[in-house]
């Protein structure tokens, strides 16, 4: 029996494909819903041993391990902030989700973590990949909605008892929040 395993990380709000792609070789422009795969030869020199190794970079800030270790993922995750500015700071995986893939000759199965199937087909991994990418950055941004929907409760209340408390900067960062939701 094979295992294939996925980590996926909400990380940020948005990574800049074009610029790690440029950075690992690779001439090609990516568009919003594309994301780069980095495999074998490119995490050469970044994790000890690449071989049967890969991850997906998303362009909405979600980054797919694949069969990578934490200490490799913190890594990968240390390499690439030195190219994109965005990853820089990450110290944790606060929105993170596991998945795996087992080829195995038992009953083919897709559950809520993990999938059994007697043969991997080429499109398997990419199609994991983008669900759990989505998958934790819907988490995020649920959770910034909610710590923002807060913050706006709080605004309410002192406006109801005739005072208003909030920085000009404050209120902008809500209308930019808002019209973006628009």
């Amino acid at each position: 029996m094979t295992t294939i395993n996925f980590k996926a990380g909400a990380l940020t709000t948005e990574i800049n494909l074009n610029k790690i792609a440029t950075h690992f070789g690779i001439n090609h422009k990516f568009r919003w819903e594309e994301s780069l795969r980095l495999n074998g030869d490119a995490l050469k020199g970044i994790v000890p041993e690449s071989i049967g190794k890969s991850i997906y970079v998303f362009p909405f800030g979600s980054i797919v391990f694949v069969n990578c270790e934490h200490h490799e993922i913190m890594d990968l995750i240390n390499y690439l902030g030195r190219i994109e500015k965005s990853l820089a700071l990450i110290t944790t995986l606060d929105y993170f989700d596991d998945y795996k893939i087992e080829i195995s000759e038992e009953t083919p199965a897709i559950n809520n973590d993990s999938m059994i199937t007697s043969s991997e087909l080429s499109h398997q991994r990419e199609i994991v990949g983008t669900v759990l990418a989505k998958s934790v950055a819907l988490e995020r941004l649920e959770i910034d909605i909610d710590k923002l929907l807060d913050e706006i409760e709080d605004i309410v209340n002192y406006l109801q008892r005739g005072y208003l408390t909030v920085s000009d900067k404050s209120l902008q960062k809500f209308r930019h929040v808002f019209s973006v939701l628009d």
